[in-house]
Formats: structure tokens, sequence, C-alpha cells
């Protein structure tokens, strides 16, 4: 197999976790591979980068291919505008997490795309190391077939710490019991954002669901001192 960020169609088909990156910019491709790059000697799981450059290419691939490990796309593409695009890709692999890399970088934008499924929000406006910082909990924890606990390495911050202020407090309402109505009126946030933390939390913790996030927060919060 070639080089990790060749995108060779041929090269990728054998692959055991590929990133899908649908974007028409080829300056904003070269900045994601870029960002890539830099976190591939962390990133053990990343075996290829494909792109394409519009919708239609996306569903062409997806169509013929088994499901990417990760897809990172922009909103507005030649065939497909706004939240369509993210609806399309939503639908067409609803296992996939999907990354919004877009110049849309308003909050109402952001959420909108949270609440549809959107595992993370990133505007092409922010510093790299932003790009790279958002990018990288969907590398660590994840191969084809296979999704374990993410342990951190010695010295290194644990998971939690690691997380969102906003997504520590979803995680400790779920921790408490509360469910995802429960939450969304505790914290002022509507369900449907809920569950889109809890996705990204999931993900950033390599667990499966609630129960094991649930279990993971109560042990660092009691080895922490901050268990209520």
């Amino acid at each position: 197999m070639g080089s990790p960020f060749t995108p060779d169609t041929r090269a990728c088909k054998s692959a055991l976790f590929e990133i899908l990156v649908v974007e028409d910019h080829p300056m904003m491709i070269r900045s994601i591979k870029a960002g890539l790059a830099a976190l591939h000697t962390h990133a053990h799981a990343v075996d290829c980068i494909a792109t394409v450059s519009s919708l239609m290419q996306a569903k062409q691939r997806l169509r013929r291919s088994e499901p990417p490990g990760l897809i990172i796309t922009d909103l507005h593409l030649p065939d497909s505008k706004g939240l369509d695009t993210l609806r399309a890709l939503r639908d067409a692999v609803p296992g996939t997490p999907i990354v919004v890399f877009s110049a849309c970088d308003d909050h109402a934008t952001e959420r909108a795309a949270l609440a549809l499924g959107a595992h993370a929000f990133v505007s092409k406006s922010a510093l790299p190391q932003n790009f790279t910082q958002a990018i990288k909990p969907f590398l660590l924890p994840l191969k084809k077939g296979r999704t374990t606990a993410l342990v951190s390495p010695p010295g290194a911050p644990h998971p939690i710490a690691q997380l969102t202020r906003r997504q520590r407090d979803v995680l400790a309402e779920a921790a408490s019991g509360y469910r995802d109505r429960e939450i969304g009126l505790r914290l002022k946030i509507g369900a449907h954002t809920v569950r889109s933390h809890l996705r990204v939390i999931f993900l950033r913790l390599g667990v499966q669901n609630r129960t094991q996030a649930s279990s993971v927060y109560i042990a660092w919060a009691r080895a922490n001192g901050t268990l209520v």
C-alpha cells in the first residue's frame, strides 16, 4: 500500500481506517492534509485519506466501498449547499463520525449542524491547532471494526479533562441518571444538542454508551475529589 496520505482509490480499498475529505477548494484540502499529517504519529488507526470535490462524488464513493472511519466535509459544495450536505452524508453512512469544516462559522449554523448529527464543527478561520485538536479524538480510539477504551499515555491529561466545559456538564448530568430531555432542561439546551454532545463524548472517551461513559466520569470525579 502506498503512502497513508495518497488519495489513491486503489490504495484506499484495503485501508483499515479511511478518512474521506469532502472539499472542493485545493487550499483547504492541503490544510486538512497538513493537519492530519501532523497527527499521524499519534493517530495509529489512519491508513488512507481520500478526497472528493462534490456531494455526488462522495455518494458514489460511499456506495462502492466500505464506510470510512471519519468524514471531514465542507457544507458548501458545487452541487450541495448548507445543511443539506450534512443530511445527505449522514443518511448515506449513519454510523460514521462527521466533522464539519466550514467557512460558515456563526453559532446558529454550528448548533444546527450538531443537532443534525455532526460530531464536531470547526471553522475554516480557526487556527491550525484548533483543527487538529478537534480531529484528534476521532482518530485515537477508533479502528475499523474495533472500539476500545481510550487510555491516556503516562503524564497526559485524562480524556475527561480534555472535554469542553459544556461536554463535562452534559456528562455529569448523564452520570447522575438524567435522560436527554431532562439534561436539556437543566442546562437550557435542546435534547438534540445533548445527544450530539454525548456522541462526541463517547468517541473522546473510547466508550460505546452512556453507562460506560458514566463509569469513566464517576471514577475520574472521585479521583479528583469533585464527585458530589
